[in-house]
C-alpha cells in the first residue's frame, strides 16, 4: 500500500508540470481520497497478538505444541472482548456482514500481520473493512450467579451382597448442592430462518419442500406463526478452549400441529461467547484433517474454516411423500463431545439418531420386465457425526441415493428420494451398530462417555463408550476413527464389524431401556482431577493441590469413576401422562490386570448410585402455554453437560484476633437443559463433586450447609475409596445378582413415581386453593 501510494504521488507530481494551476485542487483531493483508504484499509482489519509468544512461521507443528494453551492478561482479555461486543452491536444493526475470524490459541503464526497474510495469501480468502481477525487468548469463565440450596436423594448398591430384602431407605442418602436459576439460550426464530432462506444453500433446497409455505411465515409481522411451527430445544454444548467459544448444537424442528408431532427436525449450530453472549458471523480457522500427510516425526496439515451459525448438513433419509405415516425425519437427540484425535487436537463430534432404510429382499418374481422390486425395512439408528470432516453424498447412509442406481431394480413408485444429492457436501457420518452390525428398530438413548486412561497410554482417544442399557448393565465400545467412513464412495466397510460389547452382566439377547434413558454425556472425574492439576500456578493453590492429589492417591489402583444424568419417563404418575427429570448417575470402573499386562486384562463395571427424580429448583413450564402443569407432558430433560471444573475459592475466617483467608476447592458444572421441548436452558450446579468426592468427611462444609442437618454424605465412608466395589457379576448371572445390580435402580424409580404422586398431589391443592379465592373475590364483586 506504501508503494501505491509513493507511486501514485510521483505521478501526479510529475504530471502536475504540464497542467493548469486551476487543476491542482483535483489533484488534491484525489490524493486525500487515497490516503483516506490507506488509513480505512491498514486500520479497521484489526489484529490482536501477544508479543511475548512470537513463533516462527511454519505450516509445520509437531504434536507436542498441539495441547499448549496461554491465556493473555485479565486485562487484555477485557479490552479485546470489549472490541468483540462493539462488532456484534454493530454487525446487528448499520455494518452487517461484518466478520470475526478467529484463530486457534496454538496456531503457529502470531506476529503483528502473519495471521491476516497467511489468511489472504495460504488460505486465499479475502478479507472487508471492519472484519476483526485474532489469535485467541480467552480462558473459560465463571459468570457470577445467584444460587440456591437443593437436595439429591441418591441409592447405592448396598456394596454387594444380597440386599433383595433390604428396604431402599436403607440404601438412600443425601447429597446437599447450590443450584443457579435456568438461563434461557434460544435463539431468535425469525433471524435463524430468514438467514437460512437468504443462503439458499444446497440443503435449504434439498429439506424446502417440507416447509414450502416458510417464505409466507416469515413476510408475516406475526410472530405468533413463527412461534406455532417452529421450535428450538435440545441444546447441547462444549467449551473449545483453543477457541474461546461455546460450541452449541440444537434441534430445530418444523411441525403443523404442535412441538410433540414434527415433520422435519434439523440440526442447528452457533457459537457462545465466555460471557454467554450469542456470536453471529464468525469464522473459525480450523485444522483441515483430510489434507493431512503425517510422517514418522511429525504431522503437516492445512487449514480450513467453518462460519457460524448454521444448520449442520447432516446427511439424512427423508420421504416428503410419507409424512402422513405419523413419523418425522430428521436429526433427533443430538448430543455434542469433544474428543482428542489422533493428530493431537481437541475435535467436536455429535451422537444423534435419525430414521433411515435398509433392503430388506429384492423380489423378482412380482417385479416384472425381469427386473426386481426393491422392499426396504425402516429403522432408527444412532449415528456418529465429525463436524470438522466431510463426506461427498449419502453413499453410507443411502443404498439407493439417486435414480441412476435404479438402472436394474425397480423401487416403490412412491419413492420420492430418488434426487442426486450424490454431488453434495455434508458433514462425515457413521451409523453405530451392536456387534456384527446387529440393530434393532429403534436405537436411542445411549448415553456416551469416554476413557481417559486410553487417553493417557496412546494420545488420543481410540474408542467412544456407551452405556447400552442401565437395568442389566451393558456397555458398548465403538471405534473412533473415521478411516472407514470415505469421504467418496470408493470403497466399503464390509470388514467394519460395528461396536462391540465392553461388559455386560448378562450375555444375552435381552435387549430394553427400561423406564431409565440416557440423558447427558457421562463426564470421567478422573480427567477432572487431571485437569486441575495441569493448570498454571495461578489458577491453583498448593493446598488444592495437595488435596487433589490425596484424592488421586486413596482411589485404588486403575480404577476410574464417570458422573452424569440419566432420564426416568415415568406414564400415567400422578401429574401428566409422561413425567422426565434428571436422575444422576455414577458408573465405576476396575481393570483387572493379568498377569502379564493390564491391558490384556479384563474390565469390570459397577453402577454404584442412581438418583431419584432431580427439580434442581428449576421453574417448570406447561406444555401447552394455555393449560396446566399436569396436562400434556410434564418435562424437564437434561441434554448435555457442557463443562466441570475444579476453581479456587477463597473465604474469610473470622477469628477472636484476625481474619484467616482460606482457599477451598469448589467444582462448578453446567448442565443445559429442556423444558416442554421449546427451550434451551443452562444451569450452573456448584459444589456437586465436592459433596461427592472431595469433602467426604465435611458434608459439603464449601457449600455452607450445615453439618447437623438430616442426611449425610453418601461418601463420607469413603465408599468410592473401597478396594472390593467393584465386583465381577458377570460371571455369576443368577436371578439373585441381578436383583442386586439392579436395586439402586429400582429404588430410584420407586421414588422418582412417589415425587410424581406428591407432585400432582401438590398441584391440585394449590389449583383448589387459587380458584377458592378467585370464587371469593367474585362474591365480594357482586
Amino acid at each position: 500500500m506504501e508503494k501505491l501510494i509513493q507511486s501514485t504521488i510521483s505521478l501526479f507530481i510529475s504530471l502536475s508540470l504540464k497542467i493548469s494551476t486551476k487543476s491542482y485542487k483535483s489533484i488534491i483531493s484525489i490524493l486525500f481520497i487515497i490516503s483516506l483508504l490507506s488509513i480505512i484499509l491498514t486500520t479497521t482489519i484489526t489484529v490482536y497478538h501477544d508479543p511475548e509468544r512470537i513463533i516462527t512461521t511454519t505450516t509445520t507443528t509437531t504434536s507436542a505444541s498441539k495441547s499448549v494453551f496461554t491465556a493473555s492478561s485479565p486485562k487484555q482479555q477485557d479490552k479485546l472482548q470489549q472490541e468483540i461486543d462493539q462488532h456484534q452491536s454493530d454487525n446487528s444493526h448499520e455494518q452487517q456482514g461484518k466478520r470475526i475470524i478467529i484463530f486457534p490459541n496454538n496456531f503457529p503464526l502470531i506476529k503483528n500481520d502473519q495471521l491476516v497474510k497467511y489468511y489472504i495469501d495460504t488460505m486465499n480468502q479475502a478479507l472487508q473493512p471492519h472484519d476483526l481477525i485474532y489469535r485467541n487468548c480467552f480462558e473459560y469463565k465463571i459468570p457470577q450467579l445467584s444460587y440456591s440450596s437443593q437436595k439429591i436423594d441418591v441409592f447405592s448398591d448396598g456394596g454387594g451382597g444380597d440386599q433383595s430384602g433390604i428396604k431402599c431407605r436403607k440404601l438412600s442418602s443425601q447429597v446437599n448442592v447450590k443450584v443457579s436459576p435456568a438461563i434461557n439460550k434460544n435463539g431468535n426464530m425469525r433471524q435463524i430462518l430468514t438467514r437460512f432462506m437468504q443462503d439458499d444453500g444446497l440443503y435449504f433446497q434439498e429439506f424446502l419442500p417440507f416447509f414450502p409455505n416458510l417464505k409466507e411465515q416469515l413476510q408475516s409481522a406475526d410472530d405468533d406463526i413463527i412461534n406455532k411451527h417452529w421450535y428450538q430445544f435440545i441444546g447441547s454444548t462444549v467449551w473449545l478452549q483453543q477457541y474461546g467459544v461455546h460450541l452449541m448444537i440444537s434441534r430445530i424442528i418444523y411441525t403443523e400441529v404442535d412441538q410433540g408431532l414434527p415433520i422435519i427436525s434439523l440440526a442447528y449450530l452457533q457459537l457462545f461467547d465466555r460471557n454467554w453472549n450469542e456470536l453471529n458471523d464468525v469464522e473459525l480457522i480450523i485444522p483441515d484433517y483430510e489434507t493431512t500427510t503425517t510422517t514418522t516425526t511429525q504431522s503437516k496439515y492445512k487449514y480450513k474454516s467453518i462460519i457460524y451459525p448454521y444448520f449442520a448438513p447432516i446427511p439424512i433419509y427423508h420421504n416428503v411423500k410419507q409424512l402422513n405415516t405419523g413419523k418425522f425425519f430428521g436429526v433427533e437427540d443430538p448430543r455434542i463431545m469433544l474428543i482428542t484425535n489422533e493428530f493431537g487436537f481437541e475435535e467436536p463430534i455429535i451422537i444423534y439418531n435419525s430414521h433411515h432404510r435398509k433392503i430388506s429382499n429384492i423380489d423378482y418374481e412380482n417385479g416384472g420386465d425381469n427386473q426386481g422390486k426393491i422392499n426396504f425395512k425402516n429403522y432408527r439408528s444412532l449415528f456418529i457425526g465429525w463436524l470438522w470432516k466431510t463426506q461427498i453424498g449419502k453413499f453410507n447412509l443411502e443404498q439407493l441415493p439417486s435414480e441412476h442406481t435404479l438402472d436394474n431394480h425397480k423401487a416403490n413408485k412412491n419413492d420420492a428420494n430418488n434426487n442426486d444429492y450424490s454431488k453434495n457436501e455434508y458433514i462425515k457420518i457413521k451409523e453405530l451398530t451392536r456387534p456384527n452390525n446387529q440393530r434393532n428398530l429403534l436405537e436411542k438413548n445411549w448415553s456416551l462417555f469416554l476413557n481417559h486412561q486410553e487417553k493417557l497410554n496412546h494420545g488420543y482417544h481410540s474408542f467412544i463408550y456407551f452405556i447400552y442399557q442401565f437395568k442389566d448393565l451393558k456397555i458398548l465400545k465403538c471405534p473412533l476413527s473415521s478411516s472407514t467412513t470415505k469421504k467418496n464412495n470408493d470403497g466399503d466397510d464390509r470388514f467394519d464389524s460395528g461396536c462391540q460389547w465392553e461388559y455386560q452382566i448378562n450375555d444375552d439377547d435381552n435387549f430394553g431401556s427400561g423406564y431409565l434413558h440416557g440423558g447427558t454425556e457421562l463426564i470421567n472425574v478422573n480427567e477432572l482431577l487431571d485437569n486441575y492439576l495441569s493448570k498454571s500456578s495461578t489458577s491453583t493453590s498448593i493446598n488444592g493441590k495437595q488435596l487433589t492429589n490425596s484424592i488421586k492417591d486413596r482411589l485404588p489402583l486403575n480404577r476410574q469413576i464417570w458422573i452424569g444424568f440419566a432420564r426416568a419417563a415415568m406414564r400415567h404418575c400422578g401429574c401428566s401422562e409422561t413425567m422426565y427429570r434428571p436422575n444422576m448417575v455414577i458408573l465405576v470402573k476396575d481393570d483387572v490386570p493379568t498377569n502379564t499386562n493390564i491391558a490384556s486384562g479384563k474390565s469390570n463395571y459397577r453402577l454404584t448410585h442412581v438418583s431419584s427424580f432431580m427439580d434442581l429448583g428449576i421453574e417448570v413450564l406447561p406444555w401447552w402455554e394455555d393449560k396446566g402443569l399436569c396436562e400434556g407432558k410434564n418435562v424437564v430433560i437434561p441434554n448435555g453437560i457442557s463443562s466441570w471444573t475444579i476453581e479456587n475459592e477463597s473465604n474469610n475466617l473470622e477469628s477472636e484476633s484476625s481474619t484467616i483467608t482460606s482457599n477451598n476447592l469448589v467444582d462448578y458444572l453446567t448442565i443445559t437443559i429442556t423444558r416442554r421441548d421449546t427451550t434451551i436452558d443452562l444451569v450452573y450446579i456448584k459444589g456437586l463433586l465436592n459433596a461427592l468426592l472431595l469433602n467426604p468427611d465435611n458434608n459439603n462444609s464449601n457449600n455452607d450447609v450445615d453439618d447437623t442437618e438430616e442426611g449425610s454424605s453418601i461418601f463420607k465412608s469413603s465408599v468410592l475409596f473401597n478396594v472390593d466395589l467393584v465386583k465381577d457379576y458377570s460371571s455369576t448371572t443368577t436371578t439373585t445378582t441381578t436383583k442386586n445390580v439392579n436395586k439402586n435402580l429400582d429404588c430410584a424409580l420407586q421414588y422418582s413415581h412417589k415425587y410424581c404422586q406428591i407432585y400432582g398431589e401438590k398441584l391440585k391443592i394449590e389449583d383448589e386453593f387459587n380458584n377458592k379465592g378467585k370464587d371469593k373475590g367474585k362474591d365480594k364483586s357482586n
